[in-house]
């Protein structure tokens, strides 16, 4: 077996495939626990900052755990990066500047 190299001796080009092969293995393993009903799925969470996304998340969570559900819960987010005041989301806690 071949010593894996160190990763400040990759070239960007090879940190790259490296990432988008863990990628690959993260998403086969999901989907075949998936298969395997070993996850539950929640709605997908459309927020506008990912801290009210995973805000949204906790509340469903809690709700799907209080109706009985004790897999482990996976939910997709898509983050627009634009606050909407009508889906919850606290204009107080909205980032005034770049994270």
């Amino acid at each position: 077996m071949e010593k894996m190299r160190s990763i400040d001796e990759l070239s960007p080009d090879a940190m790259r495939a490296l990432v988008a092969e863990l990628e690959r293995e993260a998403t086969r393993r999901r989907e075949e626990k998936l298969a395997r009903g070993e996850f539950a799925t929640g709605p997908t969470i459309i927020a506008g900052h990912p801290r009210s996304a995973q805000r949204m998340q906790d509340e469903l969570t809690a709700t799907m755990r209080k109706a009985g559900e004790l897999r482990e819960i996976l939910f997709d987010w898509i983050i627009t990066g634009v606050p909407r005041l009508s889906r919850g989301e606290d204009a107080e806690n909205w980032p005034r500047s770049p994270i």
